[in-house]
């Protein structure tokens, strides 16, 4: 009798340590980091976004402060992947394991200036590829070095602080709902119809895409985190100019697509 008692008490111990073990909560940890140049000045607004490891799917977002200093807050355990991105700089991206710790601290991240090498300089009339007004920062296409070549979907990809995920959705300094604009005026389209329309429109016919963190009073202010408003280039060549671009893109299944621009100017017409 008395060892069936103390069977069954172990019993009951065994099953209470499993509740015990299945009800505890979920431990998260904050990541806090330092970003820099090469000369540890710190960088404000550089873009952290949390990706995972497996398929570089996106976790969370934030920017640095002017310090330079950022925190991504309640990361659930596993392995990830940290992309920094500021413009003028080159993309940093390191492996991140979260295990029980509170708080990750990573050692400081210093980004390298993207500097191209050219063999001669040759001075011409030309705007700035990025502009900085305040809320907003404006990315010339035709001078920036993202360039021209390909899409508008190719373009917005390129520029830092901008990140679209697979089902249309648009994040600017990793915050979630952004809203694309044609000439400051809304598309009205989300997900995939949303892409389709970014990858029918050359980059040729892009003049500026400004990328807006504080609209005005003239834009409709249905952005969560900001606007991204795409100024098409202004019809100068007379007579009839035709664009035509294709591509294809290769993840877990193929996509091919094609589209182009036709435009006919006769004098103001």
């Amino acid at each position: 009798m008395c060892s069936l008692k103390i069977n069954l008490i172990t019993l009951l111990l065994i099953c209470s340590a499993e509740i015990l073990a299945q009800s505890a909560p979920e431990t998260y940890s904050n990541i806090i980091g330092n970003i820099t140049d090469s000369k540890s000045n710190p960088l404000e607004s550089a873009t952290v976004l949390l990706l995972s490891s497996n398929d570089s799917s996106f976790i969370k977002g934030t920017v640095s402060n002017q310090q330079g200093r950022f925190e991504i807050k309640a990361v659930k355990q596993g392995k990830y992947l940290l992309n920094v991105t500021l413009l003028g700089y080159k993309k940093y991206l390191v492996p991140v394991v979260v295990l029980k710790e509170k708080i990750i601290s990573l050692p400081i991240l210093a980004l390298e200036e993207d500097v191209h090498t050219l063999e001669t300089v040759t001075i011409v009339g030309k705007k700035q590829a990025v502009e900085l007004e305040a809320g907003k920062t404006i990315i010339n296409l035709a001078s920036a070095v993202l360039g021209s070549q390909g899409n508008t979907l190719d373009a917005l990809k390129n520029i830092p602080g901008v990140f679209i995920k697979e089902d249309g959705s648009i994040l600017l300094n990793g915050m979630e709902g952004a809203n694309i604009l044609i000439n400051g005026k809304p598309t009205y389209l989300s997900g995939e119809n949303l892409l389709n329309l970014l990858r029918s429109m050359p980059a040729i016919s892009v003049g500026k895409i400004e990328l807006i963190t504080n609209p005005t009073a003239q834009f409709d202010a249905a952005g969560k985190s900001g606007l991204i408003n795409i100024q098409t280039r202004s019809i100068k060549l007379q007579g009839i100019t035709l664009n035509l671009n294709s591509g294809y893109e290769q993840a877990k299944f193929g996509r091919g697509y094609a589209g182009g621009r036709f435009t006919f100017q006769n004098s103001k017409l």
